[in-house]
Formats: C-alpha cells, sequence, structure tokens
C-alpha cells in the first residue's frame, strides 16, 4: 500500500489525486516499521472464524485487519 500511495502521489496527471495519496504515503512511511511488526506477529497463528461455509464476518475482518496502526490510516 505505501508503496503504491507514494506512485500515485508522484504522478502528475492529476495534482488533486497527487495531494490527496502524499498525505496517505506520508502517513504509511512513517508508521512502516510499526505495521510491519504488528504483522509478523500474527503469521503462522491459527485462529477460529466461527464456520467454514458460513463464518462469522466480524471475526472474518477483525483476523484479515490484524494492523491497527495500518488500520487507523488507512479508515482515516
Amino acid at each position: 500500500a505505501m508503496y503504491w500511495a507514494e506512485k500515485v502521489a508522484a504522478q502528475k496527471d492529476d495534482p488533486e489525486l497527487a495531494a490527496q495519496f502524499a498525505e496517505l504515503a506520508k502517513a504509511l512511511a512513517a508508521s512502516e516499521k510499526t505495521i510491519l511488526t504488528e504483522l509478523a506477529e500474527v503469521q503462522g497463528v491459527a485462529v477460529d472464524i466461527h464456520g467454514y461455509y458460513h463464518p462469522d464476518m466480524g471475526r472474518v475482518e477483525e483476523v484479515m485487519r490484524p494492523s491497527p496502526t495500518l488500520n487507523a490510516i488507512i479508515d482515516g
């Protein structure tokens, strides 16, 4: 996400879009180590999503978004 945001911020075709993504790229770069640590901490850990064919979607979302730092940046 960080590299993608940096590339969109660097493009010259749409200055407004570039400005929006510059902020995102800056926030992601500033939090890179924290985000990577949060993601690494959950690797290889089995999780229960409360079902196979019909899992608990709230639990699935929680498991699929393991970095509170990244979530805050993306949701912000």
